[in-house]
């Protein structure tokens, strides 16, 4: 029996956008946009370990994307900024 109902298609996050939305609940934002917009002008801002079992977060420069993680011991902490616009 073929269905009327138009098919839905199942959105998911991005590895990116799920660890901006982690980030933000870590440091107390509704949202990874609200946090962005609270930070956007700092000249340091909070940033995310991105490696898949790591949530690791630091202040880092708004531009960077090899923060140090001193759980993995490695440059893979990324800044909200970088996480919402690249």
């Amino acid at each position: 029996m073929v269905s009327d109902k138009p098919e839905r298609k199942e959105q998911r996050m991005t590895d990116r956008e799920q660890k901006a939305e982690t980030l933000a609940m870590i440091e107390g934002y509704n949202s990874a946009m609200e946090m962005l917009e609270a930070e956007s002008l700092d000249s340091v801002q909070h940033g995310i370990c991105m490696t898949e079992d790591c949530d690791y977060t630091t202040q880092v420069e708004p531009d960077s994307t090899t923060g140090w993680c001193e759980v993995c011991n490695n440059g893979t902490v990324t800044s909200i900024s970088e996480l919402m616009f690249f």
